[in-house]
């Protein structure tokens, strides 16, 4: 059997305990860098899933995954020892973790490597610029390439959503309405139409779906599964690379992540991520950067002032660069998409109380080039969110007027904002839930 995918065979015990009762084995020791492939029986009554936590270096620093098969590979060379516990889930419900595994001693390479992936320090000379919560969601409803923009009645749960073109909109209608307690997590193309869908979540009952859309008309969709506690969507767009947008799941008190990948309701695969989230950070952006046509995350880690940039292919984190280092608030992240039309996503931040902006303009994965628009956002204003609102190639801007609770677009070519016009009011007790271009 190869080094690189070693297997660890387990027996079973009663109930939920999945490898309580394993007799105790002597330390395997496996060359870094080798992945290795924990199995174990399925517990009497069978179970939805399986949470595995492995314990780095004795507990110091805690990887946990989720996966439906009782399998699991996990990326842990950067740990000197591991040992990996299992609990059986059926429902919301996780059973009692089992008895450790055999203890697992990585050894040769340079040493344990950081989990985030090298750094390289922003060496531009411009001012760096913190992150916080990217604003809006991606949608473009009817196919024709232009973002549209959805809208939400608080009361009853229903959406509405406008037509984008260019200066004008258009209303495509009313949907059907989701629960008090659903929100939208994502709007990527989940059956690869061309057209946006809808992901959704129930904060009450932790049950995630999908709304295929054509149009304002509800064409299928359901439930996709459930999300344990701690457990969150950070990005619904196409990692694999398949046309299809995925769900990526962040658990941030152990920074494990997941890819589970969709095909409308169905989940075609899933997969661990071979790298931990930085502990601590947020994602801030989900786009392709590099331009291979997958996207990618940007992380920010509040604490250390530190932005890094994540080039995905699937579950596999091709490069894990620092973007930026000494970050200061309050500037934020309001918005990502391809502001430049070269076929990689940007990022634009703001700062809330002047209303200045800046612009960082990636390729190949890096910042290529930083900017600001020709224009403040006046801090009555809030950027909703990105998308090529008149079919030219680069991305433009959805602006919130809060007071009058009033839709404006700005048409961007780059830092230059060459036209901008009134959408129109958004009734009272209607809010806008998202705004952007497929991707």
């Amino acid at each position: 059997m190869s080094a690189r995918a070693h297997r660890l065979s387990v027996t079973a015990a009663a109930a939920l305990a999945i490898l309580a009762g394993a007799p105790a084995q002597a330390a395997i020791e496996l060359a870094r860098g080798t992945l290795p492939i924990f199995r174990w029986a399925p517990p009497a009554g069978g179970a939805d899933g399986y949470v595995v936590e492995g314990l780095c270096n004795g507990g110091a620093r805690v990887i946990e995954s989720l996966v439906f098969e009782p399998e699991a590979v996990l990326r842990a060379d950067f740990c000197d020892t591991l040992t990996v516990r299992v609990a059986a889930t059926r429902g919301r419900e996780i059973g009692p973790f089992s008895a450790p595994s055999e203890l697992i001693v990585f050894v040769g390479g340079d040493g344990p490597a950081d989990p985030g992936g090298p750094g390289v320090e922003d060496e531009t000379g411009e001012p760096a610029l913190p992150s916080g919560q990217p604003g809006g969601v991606a949608l473009d409803f009817d196919g024709d390439g232009r973002g549209d923009v959805l809208l939400r009645d608080e009361a009853s749960g229903a959406f509405e959503i406008w037509s984008l073109a260019g200066r004008r909109a258009e209303s495509l209608g009313q949907t059907p309405a989701l629960p008090p307690s659903a929100r939208v997590v994502g709007s990527g193309d989940a059956n690869g139409d061309g057209r946006a869908d809808l992901l959704h979540v129930d904060d009450t009952t932790g049950e995630l779906g999908v709304w295929l859309l054509h149009g304002s008309a509800l064409i299928g969709g359901g439930s996709i599964g459930q999300l344990l506690p701690g457990w969150q969507v950070v990005s619904h767009a196409d990692h694999d690379g398949d046309g299809r947008a995925d769900a990526l799941l962040h658990h941030a008190a152990s920074g494990g992540l997941e890819l589970w990948s969709l095909d409308g309701p169905e989940i075609v695969a899933t997969a661990s991520l071979d790298h931990m989230a930085p502990a601590g950070a947020v994602a801030v952006g989900s786009g392709d950067y590099d331009g291979d046509g997958r996207a990618d995350l940007v992380w920010n880690d509040g604490e250390a002032g530190r932005l890094t940039t994540w080039l995905l292919d699937g579950a596999r984190v091709k490069a894990a660069t620092t973007t930026a280092t000494g970050l200061r608030a309050p500037w934020q992240v309001v918005a990502g998409g391809d502001f430049d039309g070269n076929g990689s996503d940007d990022l634009l931040w703001q700062h809330p109380a002047t209303g200045q902006t800046g612009l960082w303009f990636f390729e190949n994965g890096g910042v290529a080039a930083q900017g600001r628009l020709d224009v403040r956002v006046h801090p009555r204003l809030r950027v909703i969110g990105a998308a090529d609102h008149d079919g030219d190639g680069s991305d433009d801007l959805l602006i919130h007027v809060r007071a009058r609770n009033r839709l404006l677009v700005w048409l961007l070519d780059g830092t230059t904002r060459r036209s901008r016009a009134r959408l129109g009011d958004v009734a009272p007790g209607w809010s806008v839930a998202g705004v952007g271009q497929v991707r």
